[in-house]
């Protein structure tokens, strides 16, 4: 019972802090969507924003929080965990490698490494 207490309290923690800098943040995300768009797109734009956000906060607590028993998310664990413990200067991409492929911070293979 602890044990899922406190991972309660950790995950509510990690996505909702006790600060308002995300309410912040909003207003300001918010204004800016308002000035770039038009009325009747404001709310989706919000909306889908504030959508992947989410998801991109709960993807990087996973990563750190569970131990995936699936391919992929075993895959994306361990290229988040690089960054963190290995490269840190580089894998800055912690649901996806697609933007380190564009700013050029995707790391070599160990192999590819190892050979230079």
């Amino acid at each position: 019972m602890a044990a899922a207490a406190s991972a309660t309290s950790l995950f509510q923690s990690a996505l909702i802090p006790s600060s308002g800098s995300h309410f912040i943040f909003c207003c300001q995300f918010w204004n800016l969507l308002k000035l770039v768009s038009t009325p009747s797109t404001t709310p989706a734009l919000f909306g889908g924003g504030l959508l992947g956000y989410v998801m991109y906060d709960a993807t990087h607590y996973y990563l750190h929080h569970a131990q995936p028993t699936s391919e992929v998310p075993r895959n994306l664990k361990k290229y988040h965990f690089n960054h963190h413990f290995r490269i840190q200067n580089q894998s800055f991409g912690i649901t996806s490698s697609f933007w380190d492929k564009v700013f050029g911070t995707l790391p070599q293979s160990k192999a590819a490494a190892k050979s230079i």
